[in-house]
């Protein structure tokens, strides 16, 4: 069994999980923004349970198990070093490295499922269950160390290819058998449903802010050549067209960038490599 969270539990309690063979599954992203305690990645090494990952309510958290990884790693590290930081002394080293991390979402995940002997690692025998991550974008070089940069600089986006028993469910950046434009429409479209109803029974769900509903808007979808922008139509902004590149091209890249700029930035922060933020942001979408 599975047991998620487990923010409140006691050291018998977890003691009688780790008796009975059960597994802990910690969502970092949702307890530390719900408020819900500190994830228990230390109760768990103490208890011999191998500590897996889950994202919960997609609702409030972006769903993704890069973000969860990242969420997990920087909690369990603060944690350990806590006391360290509350005696005024400065911590020498972390207690749980990149690579161990990793094992959160891949063996442990592939264990806990009752899976362990078919996915979870590249082994001969096993499905050929692989993501291969990667390609120009700029926080993927250099590489000096693989599991730092999959645990610290990897998004979805830097995932180039899937794969799922051996067969291709992205390749090369790009779905395959999927209308991803069609699908994000949908999901759209169900939630300004499900939310109206909402509002015409006379209820607020919790969280949502006050004033007029935001309604989303985009441009045309993202394709291999393209450039888009998301904009939010708001009661106090005005609405712009949304711009795009029609190529690749340098020269449509700075154009675009041009354009993107006045849009899409409005505190004119530098970019990591000093140069305007507005700028920098045609030149990492057009990187992926």
């Amino acid at each position: 069994m599975v047991h998620v969270h487990c923010n409140v539990l006691d050291d018998d309690e977890f003691a009688a999980i780790a008796r009975s063979g059960g597994k802990v599954s910690i969502s970092a992203e949702t307890e530390l923004n719900m408020g819900m305690g500190k994830p228990v990645f230390e109760q768990c090494r103490r208890h011999g349970l191998a500590s897996t990952l889950s994202a919960d309510v997609i609702s409030l958290n972006s769903g993704d198990l890069w973000h969860e990884l990242r969420f997990g790693l920087g909690s369990t590290r603060s944690a350990a070093t806590e006391a360290t930081n509350r005696a005024g002394a400065m911590p020498e080293r972390v207690t749980t490295t990149a690579k161990e991390a990793l094992e959160w979402v891949t063996v442990n995940a592939a264990d806990a499922l009752g899976l362990g002997d078919r996915i979870g690692s590249i082994t001969p025998g096993k499905r050929a269950d692989l993501q291969m991550v990667g390609g120009r974008a700029v926080e993927q070089h250099p590489r000096i160390d693989p599991y730092s940069t999959l645990a610290f600089q990897t998004t979805a986006a830097d995932v180039r290819t899937v794969l799922v028993d051996g067969r291709f469910v992205k390749r090369e950046g790009l779905l395959t058998g999927i209308d991803l434009p069609a699908l994000v429409t949908k999901a759209d479209s169900a939630a300004e449903r499900i939310l109206s109803r909402v509002r015409d029974a006379g209820h607020v769900l919790p969280g949502t802010p006050p004033g007029p509903s935001r309604r989303w808007s985009r441009s045309p979808a993202p394709t291999a050549t393209t450039l888009s922008v998301w904009w939010a139509t708001e009661p106090d902004r005005p609405r712009h067209p949304a711009p795009t590149a029609p190529t690749r091209s340098r020269d449509g890249i700075a154009k675009a960038g041009r354009r993107l700029g006045r849009w899409t930035s409005r505190s004119g922060r530098p970019a990591r490599d000093g140069r305007d933020h507005r700028t920098s942001t045609a030149q990492y979408s057009s990187s992926r």
